[in-house]
């Protein structure tokens, strides 16, 4: 916890290469970097990244004594609050070289949102309002295909 502001959760994701992963979140998506830390040999361990208030992510590097091998955070997506327009962030991703997994499409849940995959294959979610309202009626039509993470209108 920063002095002063309580943070009410902080994920915390183990990445290969710390410097890497850090310009990515920072560069690609535009987290601003809070602080980093490193051992007595300059190696970084930690950064603490913002999001936004009460948006805060933790990288920190492997321990090279426990290698983890394969995917990581297999089954979990970090979901992250677009103010804008998700739409304009998704593009500003795009032209950082950022493969878009998902989207940007429009939810039932009346949000607007994309997901891109970390260099680590960890999930992060973008998501926003939706532009414009539907009608209850048309988020009742809307329908999620679960093998493709699609939304479509009927």
């Amino acid at each position: 916890m920063v002095s002063g502001y309580p943070l009410p959760a902080c994920p915390t994701l183990t990445v290969r290469n710390l410097a890497a992963s850090t310009l990515w979140y920072e560069a690609g998506l535009g987290f601003r970097i809070l602080f980093t830390t490193a051992d007595g040999c300059d190696d970084p361990l930690l950064s603490h990244l913002r999001w936004a208030d009460s948006s805060d992510l933790v990288l920190t590097a492997d321990d090279p004594q426990v290698l983890q091998a394969g995917a990581r955070g297999l089954g979990v997506t970090l979901r992250f609050a677009v103010s804008g327009s998700v739409d304009a962030l998704a593009e500003q991703v795009k032209s950082y070289g950022i493969e878009i997994l998902i989207g940007p499409v429009d939810r039932p849940w009346k949000a607007r949102e994309f997901v891109v995959a970390d260099p680590d294959g960890y999930h992060l979610a973008f998501t926003g309002r939706m532009a414009e309202e539907l009608p209850l009626e048309a988020l009742a039509a809307m329908e999620l295909i679960e093998d493709k993470a699609v939304v479509t209108a009927i």
